[in-house]
């Protein structure tokens, strides 16, 4: 949809390398690990994958942001907020806050 913001474009933009294979493959791990998570098959290999991308993300994006800029706009652009129950969102009748991204 947007091919400079999002995919191979991002990934050229914050350096890292391969972004015509990388994009596609983290596409991949996020997805079947993911599953792979929910349904309970292959737990540990899947979690360490999504744990190596995860750590990846932050430290490719949000903590040249966090060393420039600061908590504050860090935490901002990592658009994650909490919603309280009773708040509209699909969550309202839980009992606990639910963390969107």
């Amino acid at each position: 949809m947007f091919p400079a913001e999002w995919g191979v474009g991002r990934f050229e933009k914050i350096g890292i390398i391969f972004p015509s294979f990388s994009a596609p493959f983290v596409g991949v791990v996020e997805t079947v690990g993911g599953l792979l998570l929910i349904i309970g098959l292959f737990t540990r290999p899947a979690a360490l994958l999504l744990l190596i991308h995860i750590s990846v993300a932050l430290l490719t994006t949000k903590l040249p942001i966090l060393l420039h800029k600061g908590f504050w706009p860090a935490e901002a652009e990592a658009r994650a907020f909490w919603v309280k129950p009773g708040q509209r969102n699909p969550s309202a009748s839980l009992p606990f806050p639910i963390l969107y991204c």
